[in-house]
């Protein structure tokens, strides 16, 4: 006789239960049979219905509930909802520095009509809110998640019609994503310190391993080039800061100025989304003006200014919800996605 591992028997009971959310016996919302009933049923072990339940909730069928047991989460992809409904799912708080921007967004939904359902989820993690991605009555705009599609599978394809993905790329060429337009930020920057007679201009990065700081600095790249920039010293020019994010203000600041000092005489700007402050202090205790010796931009999401010495460069959060009311207005009007794309949204003003 050949044995059946128990990895086999999980997926295969597994596969029974999706098998029959498919079909429709179960719909999205219904209770669904919970572990000691499915163990009589199908003649297998606490242990083995258990693991086809979590194989269930992890691929996205089904959401456990603390207390209350299992919901099915599943829908078909071609469903239009009824109302305009849309979820705003963020890991920002009140608290957060942005919150304003988000509010202004939702007013901006409810004045064309949408009825906007405003979720927080702790440290960005969508697992918590599987059912509201998935409901077939609403769109989803997620802005600061984490961005994991594994508790998708099995929905994917109606994710891709709702979801639209502000602020970073989606990680999927299916899904939507509206970014910040990094290159006309760069240049921007760069044509505002040509201006004021400034040419060698430095980039901080916070995260240069992440993908839109990798597109800004692939922009800052090629725009100081075409400026004349030799290819060997970029990398004198662009200070990165991945290590040091989790310290204190005084190491960051110290890390500032042992580079100014380092770099003193090869940079007449900065191009600084991180701590334009610390680096303001940095360029004083070496002995560097600011603007007159060197001159700073802060990049950022918030409209509040740094200081009178320091600009800020609004990179437009609020237009990127503009965007994508325009792009879930279509949606819902014609119940059709164009393919995923990237959006980009060019920059705001100067403050």
């Amino acid at each position: 006789m050949q044995n059946i591992s128990g990895n086999s028997k999980r997926v295969k009971l597994k596969e029974k239960l999706s098998a029959r959310i498919i079909s429709g016996e179960f719909s999205y919302g219904d209770k669904f049979p919970g572990l000691h009933q499915l163990c009589k049923e199908y003649d297998v072990s606490y242990v083995t219905a258990n693991k086809a339940m979590k194989l269930l909730v992890k691929e996205g069928y089904i959401q456990a509930k603390n207390g209350v047991g299992y919901f099915v989460c599943y829908v078909q992809s071609d469903i239009i909802p009824p109302r305009k409904v849309v979820n705003f799912i963020t890991g920002l708080n009140e608290n957060s520095q942005d919150w304003s921007t988000v509010l202004q967004g939702k007013e901006l939904f409810e004045s064309a009509g949408w009825n906007v359902k405003l979720l927080t989820i702790p440290d960005g993690d969508l697992s918590s809110c599987v059912s509201d991605i998935n409901s077939p009555d609403a769109y989803s705009v997620l802005f600061f998640t984490k961005l994991n599609w594994e508790n998708f599978t099995a929905t994917f394809g109606h994710v891709a019609q709702r979801v639209v993905v502000l602020g970073h790329l989606s990680g999927n060429a299916d899904i939507t994503s509206i970014i910040s337009d990094e290159y006309e930020t760069v240049r921007r920057c760069i044509e505002h310190f040509r201006e004021r007679k400034h040419f060698r201009t430095a980039l901080v990065s916070m995260s240069p391993r992440k993908e839109l700081d990798m597109l800004r600095i692939a922009a800052w790249r090629s725009l100081m080039i075409a400026n004349g920039l030799d290819l060997v010293d970029l990398d004198h020019y662009c200070i990165t800061f991945d290590r040091f994010q989790s310290q204190d203000e005084s190491t960051i600041l110290k890390t500032y100025s042992d580079w100014v000092r380092k770099n003193k005489g090869n940079f007449d700007s900065v191009i600084d989304p991180f701590s334009p402050q610390s680096m303001e202090k940095a360029c004083n205790e070496n002995g560097l003006r600011v603007p007159e010796d060197v001159a700073i931009i802060r990049i950022a999401r918030s409209r509040t200014a740094c200081t009178d010495n320091i600009p800020t460069l609004d990179n437009n959060l609020f237009k990127h919800f503009q965007f994508a009311l325009n792009i879930l207005e279509e949606r819902f009007k014609t119940g059709k996605k164009a393919p995923g794309a990237w959006i980009f949204c060019p920059p705001g003003d100067f403050l």
